[in-house]
């Protein structure tokens, strides 16, 4: 099995509330992307996977010099 590469800079913790309910499609909780500490709430898959992708897309504009100094 080939192993994938896991970079430490696209690490994110996820808390679902208690309110979520994934079997039902509900979606609710807390995401923070760890090397930023930038965070969002969110209420729907959609929500959550937008954050995602807005977080890694400024991940990839910015030099990687300035990378880990986003602000919230």
């Amino acid at each position: 099995m080939n192993e994938e590469h896991l970079p430490s800079r696209r690490n994110f913790l996820l808390r679902l509330s208690s309110a979520a309910v994934p079997q039902a499609g509900i979606y609710r909780g807390r995401i923070e992307h760890i090397p930023t500490g930038r965070t969002a709430r969110f209420d729907s898959l959609q929500k959550l996977e937008d954050f995602v992708r807005e977080v890694l897309t400024t991940e990839n504009d910015q030099d990687p010099d300035t990378r880990f100094t986003d602000e919230k």
